[in-house]
Order: C-alpha cells, then structure tokens, then sequence
C-alpha cells in the first residue's frame, strides 16, 4: 500500500522495520504528546511522513524483542553516527 506524499522531498532510504524502532523508542520515552500519544497514531504519522507502510509493525516489534544480540543496533548506529560527526566538526 503506498501511502500519499505530503509534499516531503526526500523518503526513509532505511528498512521500514527501522523506522518500527524509532517508533517503539519514541513511544517508550514518552517523547510525544507527553507520553500521551497512542503507538498506532506514531506509527501512522510515520507511515505519512515518509511515505511508507510499517505493515504489522507489532509482529516487527516481536521481531526485535525476539533478538539474542544487540536488540538496539540500529538505534546504536545512530548515536554513532551523529557523535563522529560532532566529533568530526569539532576538529575543525
């Protein structure tokens, strides 16, 4: 199901079962709406934003709990991430 684009430029180039995580991390810290934003309302926000569709993001969820190793690797990359490049800026 392709979802309408609200005009954005750019689309998620990172699996939609990443963007799940982003989901489940903002809704866990509460960081939207004061902790008061239903998980469905954040994945649907989501899907509209970047245009995609998360499908059955609970079964990715499952997925991602389900996971011997390093539950948060992309969540870990991220912060990876943006700390080389403000490491990066600061040696300039």
């Amino acid at each position: 199901m392709v979802r309408r684009n609200l005009g954005l430029p750019h689309r998620l180039i990172s699996k939609n079962f990443n963007c799940v995580i982003w989901v489940y991390s903002l809704h866990s810290q509460g960081s939207i709406d004061n902790g008061n934003a239903d998980i469905k309302i954040i994945a649907k926000t989501f899907e509209n934003m970047f245009n995609i569709d998360l499908g059955d993001f609970y079964h990715s969820y499952l997925e991602l709990k389900g996971r011997k190793i390093n539950r948060t690797k992309f969540l870990d990359s991220l912060r990876d991430a943006l700390i080389k490049r403000m490491d990066e800026q600061d040696e300039k």
